[in-house]
């Protein structure tokens, strides 16, 4: 003790600074992809990510505005690693399988889904996809009006299927609805058990066909839906080729 009666002062701890890291986008790039490959993308926070490459939250924005850029660039590096469908098949079923490899991905990873509907997606690998489905359109000899017409409803159809069956995945459980018709709602024929109770005067069309809405957002009737669309359009005959509405 001192002299004076005074308490010495304690020597403060120091801590021991911050580990440089030489961070490129790149690396933030690349540990988002392993977040996403681990199924936890949808919970990933950029503080988080920040702490997985051992910086400061701060380091990360010199390379990436937000998480929103971050899911562009996860979604780039998905569509980047889908092959394209054969040339080899027919324009119809190369379509159809371009919009199966869509829905197969955006069902698996419901956080790239909501990507792609909040906005149009124009990451790379994206438009390199939408160039190559108007060639596929353009060689079988739709003119480019129809191949734009034709695009936009197929992705439309994909993005409404897909969220319809990843939002019932992630819907409540069943409530019991026995009282009414026997049948617990979300088992396999509840909805036609339903509306067979309606009365026919009231709901003809619902009381005859007796839809199963449960199988709405099915792959079975994806697939239907898909190919019902493409048959609705004819190809002109003769040799493909680029060509524009106004030159037919």
């Amino acid at each position: 003790m001192a002299s004076d009666g005074a308490t010495p002062l304690r020597p403060q701890p120091t801590r021991s600074p911050r580990r440089v890291v030489r961070l490129e986008r790149g690396d933030i790039v690349a540990a988002a992809v392993a977040s996403f490959n681990l199924g936890e993308l949808d919970s990933l926070t950029m503080r988080r990510l920040a702490h997985m490459l051992d910086v400061s939250p701060m380091a990360l924005y010199a390379h990436i505005s937000d998480k929103d850029e971050l899911l562009d660039e996860v979604l780039a590096h998905v569509l980047a690693g889908i092959d394209l469908p054969s040339r080899k098949l027919k324009w119809q079923n190369w379509m159809a399988e371009f919009a199966a490899q869509l829905h197969r991905v955006l069902c698996d990873h419901p956080v790239l889904l909501t990507r792609y509907l909040q906005r149009p997606v124009g990451v790379r690998p994206a438009v390199v996809r939408m160039e190559a489905a108007l060639d596929v359109l353009n060689r079988a000899g739709f003119c480019d009006e129809e191949c734009v017409d034709i695009y936009g409803s197929l992705v439309a159809v994909t993005l409404g299927f897909t969220a319809l069956e990843v939002s019932r995945r992630g819907g409540r459980a069943p409530r019991p609805n026995r009282s009414i018709v026997g049948v617990d709602e979300g088992h396999e024929g509840f909805w036609p058990a339903y509306f067979s109770t309606l009365p026919s005067a009231e709901f003809p069309h619902l009381a005859r066909v007796r839809p199963d809405l449960a199988l709405f957002a099915s792959q079975s009737n994806f697939s239907r839906v898909v190919s019902n669309l493409l048959a609705a359009h004819h190809a002109p005959r003769g040799k493909g080729g680029p060509k524009s509405a106004k030159a037919t």
